[in-house]
């Protein structure tokens, strides 16, 4: 890949750590496709407020979302296989989304083990019907969105040099825009 990049930021935050008044504003877009074999325009923004409330308590808003598009003329969107590789698609979970694991939310596809008895090429393959042995991996997609709204409840100078940051918060997000893999029958 071959990636070149240009970001716009607006920022009147008045702590880049923890903010806890000012704005941030950040619209970013990559061409790739300069040199390699990976032909892609990928947008973001994002977009953070931040307001004391309460004495010391301060409350936050954040929104950010992204799309990708494959400059890549192969014909393969026409065959029904997607045209942006695995590596290059948006992903949500853990750190960005707190409570779901890593790349935790979007598309997903079961990987399911075959085994052969016996070896015979007129035995069939049969599948593992054991869930244990299943494999689910998230395949991410071409666009996403994620929001936040958030209230840090202040504890006190100590709590703060420890890196205390007690709060309440809401997130929602969603990864979407790819196309069902294609199964192999057994």
């Amino acid at each position: 890949s071959s990636i070149i990049g240009l970001s716009l930021i607006h920022d009147t935050l008045d702590n880049r750590a923890r903010p806890s008044r000012g704005h941030l504003v950040t619209v970013g877009g990559d061409f790739a496709g300069l040199g390699g074999s990976v032909k892609y325009g990928r947008l973001r923004f994002n977009a953070s407020q931040y307001w004391p409330v309460l004495g010391n308590f301060i409350f936050s808003i954040s929104a950010e979302g992204g799309l990708i598009k494959s400059f890549d003329n192969s014909g393969n969107e026409a065959e029904g296989i997607d045209d942006v590789r695995l590596t290059d698609r948006f992903y949500l979970g853990e750190p960005q989304m707190r409570g779901f694991d890593i790349r935790g939310i979007g598309p997903r596809v079961l990987r399911k083990p075959l085994v052969d008895h016996d070896g015979l090429p007129e035995t069939p393959l049969q599948v593992i019907d054991n869930r244990d042995n299943w494999t689910d991996d998230a395949i991410g997609g071409k666009y996403y969105y994620q929001a936040r709204a958030e209230l840090e409840i202040p504890l006190g100078s100590g709590a703060r040099e420890l890196g205390i940051r007690p709060s309440i918060f809401m997130d929602a997000g969603a990864v979407w825009g790819v196309r069902r893999p294609k199964t192999q029958d057994v």
